[in-house]
């Protein structure tokens, strides 16, 4: 015979694990994180459907269903993740690069300013010498 108080707490409990379930914060992995978490799912679902084929049964056919959808939309955000690093690593180069470039040209100007300069003094202290 059930108590009526485990029914409550069994309720409570599954109120919770579902609250705590649709309150999950967006894990901010990188694409590393992402390529284990997809080949995890693909695995779960690859077995999932292994072992539906021994042992059918409609739940856990569901289960397959919900473990591919999860593996393939995991492979889809570890494929964005991986062109936004893509991304974010051609553009650092091409700031570098470009910082690289801007500091030589700075550097050739500064020379050629003093250089300038140097020949700016020469040639006035020679042409207002005392004669």
């Amino acid at each position: 015979m059930i108590r009526k108080g485990y029914e409550m707490k069994k309720l409570v409990l599954g109120i919770l694990v579902a609250a705590q379930a649709l309150a999950v914060s967006p894990a901010f992995a990188g694409a590393k994180g992402r390529q284990n978490t997809a080949a995890l799912l693909t695995g779960a679902a690859v077995y999932s459907w292994v072992r539906n084929g021994q042992r059918p049964s409609e739940g856990r056919r569901n289960t397959a269903v919900a473990t591919t959808a999860g593996a393939a939309y995991a492979w889809y955000n570890y494929n964005n993740a991986k062109k936004a690093q893509r991304r974010k690593e051609r553009a650092r180069t091409a700031y570098y690069r470009n910082e690289a470039a801007r500091n030589k040209r700075l550097a050739n100007y500064y020379k050629s300013r003093a250089a300038r300069t140097a020949r700016s003094r020469s040639t006035r202290s020679t042409r207002y010498a005392r004669r």
